[in-house]
C-alpha cells in the first residue's frame, strides 16, 4: 500500500465549514456515485492533557565505528489502515500539554557515520486502504508547544547527518485502486521549534542536516484513485513556528543543509484519477497568524566538494499534482503574521568547490500541476490569497577559493500557479 483580516477570514472559514453540507456528516457523500456502506468503520477519540518528553544521549568516550541517537514524542497518534476493502475512519485528537524530543551524539571520534533524529508531533493520524475506498475525517487540536532538537558534537566523523522535525498537527492519507477522500480540521495554538545543531572538528565525507517546523501539515498520496479532499487549517496569533540549523565544521567533503518553517501546508499527490484539493464553494482554507521563521547558519571551515544551503519560510502552502486525469485546486489563503528566511554561509575550498545558497520567504503559495500523458485531461480551480504581513528573505556569503558560487534571496507576498504539461 502506497502511502481585510477578520472579515476575509470569517467569510472564508464560514464557506469551508459547511463541510456538513458539502462533505457531509457521512464521509461517503464525497463519493461521486453517492457511495455505499464501507466495510470497516473506525472511530478514535483521544485527549492528552499532560506534557510529554523523550531524550536519547549517546556519548563516545574514545572512538566508535558508527553512532546513532533518536527520540520521538507524539501526543496522540491514530491509524486506520486496511489492506483490502473500504474504510471509513474518523480521528478526533486533542493535545493540551507540551511535546518535546531531543537526541544527541557527542564525544570523541566516529570512523563511519554519526546520526541523530528528533521528531515531535502534537497530534498525528494516518488512514489508507488498498483495493478499496477510503473516507477519512480527522479533527486535530494542539494547544501546547512543540519542540524537537538534534545535536551532534564530535571531534571527528567520516559522515554526519541529522534530521529534526516538529509539527503541531500532521495527517496523512493514502490509497490505491479506489477513492481516497479526506477532510481535515487542524488547529495549532502553540509555538513549534525544530533545531538542528552540529559542531564537528573534521569530516572527510558528507554532512547532511535538515530542520523542519510546521503548525499544520497534511500529505496525501494516491495511485489509480479518485481524490476529493479539503481542510481547515489555522494557527494562533502571538506564537512562533521556527526551523533553525546552526552548523559548524572544521573540514568536510560536501555539505547539505536545509531549514523549513511553515504555518499551514497541504500536499496532494495523485496518479491516474480525478484529483481535487478543495471544491468550488468549499475551498481549502488556510489561515496563518503565527510568526514563521527559517534560519540556517553554516560555517564549513575548509570543504573540498560542494555545499548547498537553504532556508524556506512560508505562511500557507497548498499544492496538488496529478498524472493523466482531471485536476482541480480551490483554495483560500490568509496570512497575517511575518515570514522571515535567513541564511548565513562561510567556508573555504582549496579545490574550487561549488556553493549554492538560497533564502526564500512566501506569505501564501498555491500550485496545481497536471501531466497529461494521453487523452484530454483538464486543469481548473480558483485561488484567493490575502497577505497583510511583512515577508523577508536575506542571505550572506563569505567564501574563499570557490570554483562556482550562486546566491539567491526571494521574497513573495502571494504566489499562485496552475500548470499543465504533456509529453
Amino acid at each position: 500500500m502506497s502511502i481585510a483580516k477578520k472579515a476575509l477570514a470569517g467569510t472564508s472559514l464560514a464557506a469551508l465549514l459547511f463541510s456538513g453540507a458539502a462533505y457531509g456528516e457521512d464521509p461517503c457523500s464525497l463519493c461521486p456515485d453517492g457511495g455505499g456502506a464501507p466495510q470497516s468503520r473506525i472511530i478514535i477519540d483521544q485527549i492528552q492533557t499532560g506534557d510529554l518528553w523523550s531524550s536519547m544521549d549517546v556519548h563516545i568516550e574514545t572512538k566508535a565505528t558508527d553512532a546513532a541517537a533518536s527520540a520521538t514524542t507524539v501526543g496522540n497518534t491514530a491509524a486506520g489502515l486496511i489492506t483490502t476493502g473500504d474504510l471509513d475512519f474518523d480521528a478526533n485528537q486533542a493535545m493540551h500539554g507540551s511535546v518535546e524530543a531531543a537526541a544527541s551524539v557527542d564525544g570523541a571520534n566516529v570512523s563511519g557515520t554519526a546520526f541523530t533524529a528528533a521528531t515531535a508531533y502534537g497530534n498525528a493520524s494516518t488512514a489508507g486502504t488498498w483495493m478499496g475506498n477510503s473516507q477519512n475525517q480527522s479533527h486535530q487540536t494542539m494547544t501546547g508547544d512543540v519542540s524537537a532538537t538534534s545535536v551532534i558534537d564530535l571531534n571527528s566523523s567520516a559522515n554526519v547527518s541529522a534530521s529534526t522535525t516538529g509539527i503541531a498537527n500532521v495527517a496523512t492519507t493514502s490509497g490505491e485502486f479506489g477513492d481516497n477522500n479526506a477532510f481535515q480540521t487542524q488547529t495549532s495554538a502553540g509555538s513549534v521549534n525544530a533545531n538542528t545543531l552540529a559542531s564537528v572538528g573534521g569530516s572527510s565525507g558528507t554532512a547532511a542536516f535538515v530542520a523542519t517546523a510546521s503548525g499544520n501539515t497534511v500529505y496525501s498520496a494516491g495511485h489509480t484513485t479518485t481524490a476529493l479532499q479539503g481542510a481547515v487549517q489555522t494557527t494562533a496569533m502571538g506564537e512562533r513556528i521556527e526551523g533553525h540549523a546552526d552548523i559548524q565544521m572544521g573540514t568536510t567533503g560536501s555539505a547539505f543543509v536545509a531549514t523549513t518553517a511553515a504555518g499551514n501546508s497541504y500536499l496532494l499527490n495523485n496518479e491516474f484519477g480525478y484529483a481535487s484539493l478543495g471544491r468550488e464553494g468549499s475551498e481549502l482554507y488556510q489561515g496563518n497568524e503565527s510568526e514563521v521563521l527559517a534560519r540556517t547558519f553554516v560555517d564549513l571551515g575548509v570543504f573540498s566538494d560542494q555545499a548547498a544551503v537553504s532556508a524556506y519560510g512560508v505562511g500557507n502552502s497548498a499544492a496538488v499534482t496529478n498524472l493523466g486525469s482531471d485536476t482541480a485546486l480551490h483554495t483560500i489563503q490568509s496570512n497575517f503574521a511575518d515570514v522571515t528566511s535567513q541564511v548565513q554561509f562561510s567556508g573555504v575550498s582549496t579545490t574550487g568547490g561549488v556553493v549554492q545558497v538560497s533564502s526564500i520567504a512566501i506569505g501564501n503559495t498555491a500550485s496545481a500541476g497536471l501531466c497529461v500523458t494521453c487523452g484530454q485531461a483538464t486543469l481548473q480551480g480558483t485561488t484567493t490569497q490575502f497577505n497583510s504581513a511583512s515577508i523577508s528573505a536575506t542571505g550572506s556569503i563569505q567564501a574563499t577559493q570557490i570554483g562556482s558560487l550562486t546566491g539567491s534571496a526571494t521574497a513573495i507576498g502571494n504566489s499562485a500557479t496552475y500548470q499543465s504539461s504533456g509529453h
